[in-house]
């Protein structure tokens, strides 16, 4: 006999949307009182321990990571204006490939620190971190862009739009026994819209910008609710108005939310191609190899030449602020 649970599955599986954040919205009211966003960032950044790690200098400053290169170009920047460097975590036996622009207010370090709160294995679904410098033309905090899996942040942004990006890395690359494969999001499915349904609210006025940022934002508060002590009913009176869209997230992340751990499967970073053609002209030394060498670190597949997506989360947006 198939169990309720798995019929579940398969009907998510069948009926995946993969263009329901265009299609339509989740229309809901948030939740009241409002989630104390302030409160909510300060007390992630306490009990989420940044991982220990080492920053490594890039082998040749002719070479930047392809994805960070694209990055650049679309925004209209120069990849000559990134710097690049490696992340060595202590929880990984592979290191992250990270790309700065020089002008971002944010440090090596920073990027680092922040990257570094996060449960390692949620960050394993992340390929690159891309940190850019504030201009009036960008008007998003962060960015996640897929099928690589790239995080963009814009100078120092609040540790909730780390979370809420890293929740769309969740959502499109760690869903696959659930959905059917990668880039296919558990918030496509009737699964995650059925259990939404069930809620009277929603945790804040931004999920209700579309189905990826409905599963991002309860993500942020579903990682509050797993990590810090008293849970979210702690500081929210309400939590039963939006507990089905956080149970459901926690059940199907799993492990993905759970702090400490290492890592067991990786996205491999973007090949190094040339900052520009003048770079090919000077003298350089071997191009970068990108490939994993620890072989209990197994390779998360993704499809390159898939359709490009990007998500991102506007400047302005309420995280319960």
């Amino acid at each position: 006999m198939v169990s309720s649970a798995k019929l579940l599955l398969a009907i998510a599986s069948v009926f995946y949307t993969a263009h329901a954040q265009n299609n339509d919205k989740p229309t809901k009211a948030s939740i009241e009182p409002k989630m104390d966003g302030n409160k909510v960032s300060e007390r992630l950044n306490v009990v989420l321990k940044t991982t220990q790690y080492k920053i490594e200098p890039w082998k040749d400053n002719n070479y930047i990571a392809a994805d960070c290169a694209r990055i650049a170009k679309e925004r209209g920047v120069s990849p000559n204006d990134f710097d690049v460097f490696y992340v060595r975590y202590a929880d990984c036996g592979e290191p992250w490939v990270f790309c700065r622009e020089k002008k971002s207010k944010a440090s090596d370090k920073d990027l680092a620190d922040s990257f570094g709160k996060m449960p390692v294995r949620s960050r394993s679904y992340v390929r690159h971190v891309i940190g850019l410098a504030g201009r009036p033309d960008i008007k998003f905090a962060g960015l996640w862009t897929g099928p690589g899996s790239d995080i963009i942040l814009v100078d120092k942004p609040d540790i909730k739009v780390m979370v809420h990006e890293l929740m769309h890395a969740v959502d499109h690359m760690a869903m696959a026994k659930h959905t059917g494969g990668t880039m296919k999001p558990l918030s496509g499915t009737n699964l995650w819209r059925s259990e939404w349904a069930k809620d009277p609210k929603t945790v804040t006025p931004y999920a209700s910008n579309g189905w990826s940022d409905n599963f991002a934002e309860v993500g942020v508060y579903a990682l509050y609710d797993k990590t810090v002590p008293g849970g979210l009913g702690a500081i929210q009176p309400k939590f039963a108005d939006v507990q089905h869209q956080i149970r459901t997230l926690q059940k199907y992340a799993g492990q993905t939310m759970i702090p400490g751990g290492s890592c067991s499967a990786r996205i491999q970073p973007s090949k190094a191609v040339l900052k520009s053609a003048a770079g090919g002209r000077r003298k350089r030394g071997l191009k970068p190899d990108l490939s994993f060498h620890d072989d209990s670190i197994s390779v998360i597949k993704v499809d390159d030449t898939a359709k490009w997506v990007e998500i991102s989360c506007e400047h302005d947006h309420n995280h319960g602020h």
